[in-house]
């Protein structure tokens, strides 16, 4: 799956790594599969998360690898991982964080130490019918050269900073795979013009990118909104949100390239006047609920006006209680 996965509240803006999916992925359910270490690398970073729900429990594992100069590469939702990497949990956690609610616990601990590991080793697993994960995380992290600019990157770690695509650096053949076999949780292929996918959207002095809800929202995420391309069709664009405006969820469209409905994001500027979004896709997350749109609307080169509602663009609505987003 490319670069730019949305699955709101957790990831109402773009995902920065790639997933490969394992078969049965639609089901939420998979095999157990071997993972390899795609190079000689040097794990510096281990995190083993600990789910416990009401009807279940799971452990799963992520780690950071050194490749080569300043590459860093990173698996993650390893439902096991190999014992020489495992031997990092024998010491004291580098930090823990235990949280939950109503029944619902979770605690992430992190270790950091170096364990060489080989081209063709193997390093873990992943899917297995004990665990909700049947998808490989895969990051990629480019350290050389100067970080990637954003309109707010106070959000944002210095790692995030570096994301890269991961799939193009294997060799010609697997990267030629790994490419045609891109697509979505849908199972939609993925067209030329996506590539790997995109994380940071922002077009300055347009509505394109990522916006936070002004004066903020309780609980992580739920101040995001995200006006973005889609990950598989590069001829649709994204409304992702968090929370406030609606419940969460996200409407794809087909992007137009004149007038105000559906008009694509890069065009929506201060004086543009005010922009309808309707007729959203059958595969968007909110499909077969009421007739959704949305109007949105640039205040200023930092500031966008934004308001879901019920019906059809064709009726020319317009504001009655429209929320204000910042960056």
């Amino acid at each position: 799956m490319p670069l730019g996965h949305l699955n709101p509240p957790n990831h109402t803006q773009p995902s920065d790594h790639v997933y490969l999916l394992l078969p049965g992925y639609q089901d939420g359910a998979s095999d157990r599969y071997p993972v390899y270490a795609p190079s000689d690398a040097t794990v510096v970073r281990l995190r083993r998360n600990v789910n416990v729900e009401p009807d279940r429990s799971w452990t799963d594992y992520q780690f950071i690898m050194d490749l080569c100069g300043e590459y860093q590469m990173k698996f993650g939702h390893l439902t096991g991982i190999s014992a020489s990497i495992e031997a990092l949990t024998v010491g004291t956690p580098d930090r823990c964080n235990t949280y939950g609610y109503e029944g619902h616990s979770y605690e992430n601990c992190s270790w950091e130490g170096r364990v060489a590991i080989a081209e063709g080793e193997q390093v873990g697993t992943a899917g297995g019918y004990d665990t909700p994960n049947s998808a490989l995380d895969v990051w990629g992290f480019d350290w050389s050269g100067t970080p990637i600019s954003l309109i707010n990157s106070s959000p944002f770690s210095s790692d995030m900073l570096r994301i890269t695509c991961p799939l193009d650096w294997f060799n010609d053949d697997l990267r030629t795979h790994l490419y045609d076999i891109r697509r979505n949780f849908h199972g939609m292929n993925a067209d030329l013009g996506v590539g790997c996918g995109k994380v940071f959207q922002d077009v300055p002095g347009t509505a394109k990118g990522f916006w936070y809800l002004q004066g903020g929202a309780s609980g992580d995420w739920q101040d995001q909104l995200a006006l973005v391309d889609d990950n598989v069709r590069s001829t649709h664009q994204v409304v992702s949100v968090a929370s406030t405006i609606t419940s969460d969820g996200y409407w794809v469209f087909t992007r137009s390239s004149e007038g105000s409905t559906n008009r694509d994001f890069t065009d929506v500027v201060v004086g543009s006047g005010l922009h309808c979004y309707h007729l959203f896709t059958e595969d968007s997350s909110k499909t077969g609920e009421a007739a959704d749109l949305f109007l949105i609307e640039m205040v200023d080169t930092s500031t966008l006006r934004i308001e879901w509602q019920t019906g059809s663009c064709n009726t020319n609505p317009n504001f009655t209680s429209p929320h204000t987003y910042v960056r």
